[in-house]
C-alpha cells in the first residue's frame, strides 16, 4: 500500500472513485466510529476481478506498508474496509491447506461504538454490540 493505493509487482491497482458508501444505522465502519458517508472505490485486479473498497481515513498505518512477498504456497488476504481490517498486513500469509471452502454466509458479526469489546462468546453484550444488519447475510 502507498499512499492508500494498493500495489501488486509494483504496479498500482486500478481504482475508481464511486458513490460514497452509507452505513446502516446501527453498522460500524470505521476504527474512529464515524457513522456517514464514507469514500468507496472499485477496484480492478490485473486479473480483471473487481471489488468494492471503503476509505474511511487518510493517512493511516495501513495506507502506507513495507512491500510483501508471498511465500508459493501461500495467500495474502486484505480487507475491503482497508482502515478498519485486520489482515495479512498484521498477522502474515495464509498457507493454501488452511483454506477449506469459500465463506457462503455472514453468520455474526458485533463490535460497535457502543462497545469495541463485544465477541460471540460475550452474549450480555449483544444488545447494543451486534451488528443487525448482518446477522445471518447471504454473501456474493
Amino acid at each position: 500500500m502507498r499512499h492508500g493505493i494498493l500495489y501488486i509487482n509494483d504496479q498500482p491497482v486500478q481504482r475508481k472513485k464511486v458513490a460514497d458508501f452509507i452505513p446502516e444505522q446501527f453498522d460500524y465502519v470505521c476504527p474512529d466510529g464515524r457513522k456517514k458517508r464514507v469514500a468507496q472505490y472499485q477496484e480492478t485486479l490485473p486479473n480483471g476481478v473487481s471489488y468494492m473498497t471503503l476509505n474511511c481515513l487518510d493517512g493511516t498505518i495501513y495506507d502506507n506498508t513495507r512491500p510483501f512477498s508471498v511465500p508459493a504456497g501461500h495467500y495474502f488476504m486484505m480487507g475491503d474496509n482497508r482502515d478498519n481490517s485486520t489482515d495479512s498486513r498484521e498477522w502474515g500469509f495464509v498457507p493454501a491447506e488452511n483454506l477449506v471452502g469459500r465463506a457462503e454466509i455472514l453468520f455474526f458479526s458485533t463490535t460497535t461504538p457502543e462497545d469495541p469489546t463485544a465477541s460471540l462468546w460475550t452474549p450480555w453484550k449483544w444488545p447494543t454490540a451486534i451488528r443487525w444488519g448482518r446477522l445471518l447475510e447471504l454473501l456474493d
